[in-house]
């Protein structure tokens, strides 16, 4: 939970929301180009952060790679307790609504503070509970976001975008690419304070945000060059997905399994200046 010997660190919604936004983002291109990429087992424990906290998606090791955009059926039901598609344990069925599912119950997590699961309690249970009883979900929250009523508003909108993430009939739940519109949304409302997003801000020595404790060093580095390399110099055919804010490619990585990264619009001009 983002905490070290002396306690939990502190970690502002702001970051928070950004971590999301590119998160999902990813998941969106993922999703929506060519043949579309499942990734099944979405948890804060795969999306790792760097030293400036922008996050990488990883463990590809269940991803489903599809020809077509119908649903991907398997024998053996995937991914973690208390993250996992209720609908995918029922019927073993993997679609990209079973991604979205998953990140809702991230999404919960961000601005709770808490696992996903705690013995035999799941946080989505806790939700559904603090709803039916007609009791205020507010207290769930975690104090450190919603200390005053301005940001309470907002946690209560990313709750109002989970609660949609996780409907049951996943024909209601939100397309990756509409999680990420609404996120962008919330943290465009969201007002600044001075200390926050910056460089010198007391969270500059955060490693890690509800994740694994390992570090972000962890994730390689990719060089311009190698890049060009393994995308056949950017083609189209490394290509598995695009939005307006940049283009992801998926490539078996010569350190690790396969791996999906996204070059910003900037990398992206460059790239056509590359090819001309």
């Amino acid at each position: 939970h983002c905490s070290n010997a002396d306690g939990p660190i502190l970690f502002p919604l702001d970051k928070r929301l950004d971590i999301a936004i590119e998160s999902a983002e990813a998941l969106s291109c993922m999703h929506s180009m060519y043949s579309p990429v499942l990734h099944g087992d979405i948890k804060p424990a795969n999306i790792l952060l760097d030293e400036k906290y922008l996050p990488k998606l990883s463990d590809f090791g269940i991803a489903r790679l599809l020809s077509t955009h119908e649903a991907q059926r398997t024998k053996t039901v995937i991914g973690c307790i208390g993250y996992v598609d209720p609908l995918f344990c029922q019927s073993g069925i993997l679609t990209t609504k079973s991604d979205v599912y998953s990140f809702g119950v991230v999404l919960l997590e961000m601005i709770t503070r808490k696992k996903a699961t705690d013995g035999a309690t799941s946080l989505t249970q806790c939700f559904a509970e603090a709803v039916g009883r007609g009791k205020k979900v507010r207290q769930l929250f975690d104090a450190e976001i919603t200390y005053d009523k301005k940001k309470m508003k907002l946690v209560e909108e990313i709750v109002k975008l989970a609660v949609t993430c996780l409907r049951l009939d996943d024909k209601m739940r939100p397309t990756m690419v509409e999680v990420a519109d609404r996120l962008r949304r919330i943290r465009k409302a969201l007002p600044k304070h001075k200390g926050e997003s910056s460089t010198g801000s007391p969270y500059a020595d955060i490693n890690n945000w509800h994740i694994r404790r390992g570090k972000a060093q962890d994730v390689p580095t990719i060089s311009l060059d190698e890049m060009k390399k393994i995308t056949r110099n950017f083609s189209n055919g490394a290509l598995i997905g695009e939005s307006s804010q940049g283009r992801v490619f998926f490539k078996v990585l010569k350190y690790g399994p396969e791996s999906a990264f996204k070059s910003s619009q900037e990398i992206d001009l460059k790239v056509e200046a590359i090819r001309d």
